[in-house]
């Protein structure tokens, strides 16, 4: 599981890559930490929102599409909850992240979301009657 406190002050990310299993919490020797710095955040002067520097929606591993509507709903730079959740959640592993209100968490559940249902092939129901 991947578990992440996001917050501009400092922000903490604890990877495990361990998802097939019913394993309890990692512990203190098994788990690897990540800091982002504070001088590595900066505000949008638009939105309000704290971002990474550097790091952009076109960068993750995604759909030229989900890339293409991302930027014309007027997403560009990923949030930090986002910019440290999406890339682990498109790898299919756990996230946990605790960020405030309005930081973009949802988005970063979404994106992985979206597109793995662009990758799953539904057989087509045509022609078939629903029972009655």
């Amino acid at each position: 599981m991947t578990t992440a406190i996001l917050e501009p002050e400092a922000t903490s990310v604890t990877p495990n890559h361990n998802t097939t299993s019913a394993s309890p919490a990692p512990s203190a020797d098994n788990v690897n930490n990540a800091t982002v710095e504070a001088s590595e955040i900066e505000i949008d002067p638009t939105t309000h929102l704290p971002f990474l520097k550097g790091v952009n929606f076109s960068d993750f591993n995604i759909s030229a599409v989900l890339k293409s509507r991302l930027r014309l709903a007027g997403f560009t730079t990923p949030t930090p909850v986002q910019a440290k959740a999406i890339p682990p959640a498109l790898l299919h592993q756990d996230i946990l992240a605790t960020a405030s209100t309005g930081t973009g968490k949802t988005l970063s559940f979404l994106i992985p979301m979206i597109e793995h249902l662009f990758g799953v092939r539904i057989q087509s129901l045509a022609g078939c009657r629903g029972g009655t």
